[in-house]
């Protein structure tokens, strides 16, 4: 009997992951917890949001910059986010803690927390390690 052709496994699909910014200026969640490879998704919620020009002051409570505070992406930082539309995207490469903030309103902050697999993440055995690599996509559609 000959054997057919040999399948390549299913690539794998990451996971992604959502956290908004709610109108009063915070995250939700702050603490987010993900099995390394997945991705998150920043953006705005509902009510957030205006697609209007209005004055600086609006502007401004209306803009969000998300920005990374670990050694390792310090220098990674969202474009401005401003409209329901508007999205910043990070794929999470090594387990690991990675602090990150709003450039705009400081007080605003939150922990992405990165887990070997699945089953470390459900069973929090394991603290994540340092951050070492991360692939950052921005916009609303343009990943990687």
């Amino acid at each position: 009997m000959a054997a057919g052709p040999i399948k390549e496994p299913p690539a794998f699909e990451p996971r992604t992951y959502q956290i908004l910014i709610k109108p009063d200026n915070r995250f939700d969640p702050e603490n987010l917890k993900i099995e390394k490879g997945s991705i998150v998704e920043w953006r705005i919620s509902n009510g957030c949001s205006s697609d209007q020009e209005d004055d600086l002051d609006s502007y401004l409570t209306k803009s969000h910059v998300i920005a990374f505070e670990s050694p390792e992406l310090q220098h990674t930082e969202s474009q401005v986010l401003r409209g329901e539309k508007t999205s910043f995207k990070v794929r999470f490469l090594e387990p690991g803690l990675y602090p990150y903030r709003c450039q705009i309103f400081p007080r605003m902050r939150g922990v992405v927390s990165v887990f070997e697999n699945v089953h470390q993440l459900l069973s929090h055995t394991q603290v994540p390690l340092r951050p070492q690599t991360a692939v950052i996509g921005l916009g609303p559609s343009k990943l990687f």
